[in-house]
């Protein structure tokens, strides 16, 4: 994300533990609503992508990073929602 010609989309924040815990549970409770208001698949895997990033690029270190991801697509299968497609794996 770009703002006032800063980009903030690499940055890392020093979040607690618990704060990034949080983050994922809420975008793990999000999936079916950002499902339901994407206009296209394409455009859910953009969002649902963004907002991962946003939590694993802040985890502590790579043990913590694959448990964030795990939890996240965890949460895909729980909505009844398939695995991000192969364009996007890398991405999320």
């Amino acid at each position: 994300m770009k703002a006032m010609a800063r980009d903030h989309s690499k940055r890392r924040i020093p979040y607690r533990r618990h704060d990034l815990g949080a983050m994922t549970n809420e975008i793990a409770s999000h999936i079916p609503r950002m499902w339901t208001h994407s206009p296209s698949e394409d455009d859910f895997w953009r969002w649902f992508c963004g907002e991962a990033q946003s939590v694993v690029r802040n985890a502590a270190d790579i043990k913590e990073r694959s448990r964030l991801h795990a939890r996240l697509l965890a949460a895909l299968s729980r909505a009844g929602l398939p695995q991000p497609p192969p364009m996007f794996q890398r991405k999320c």
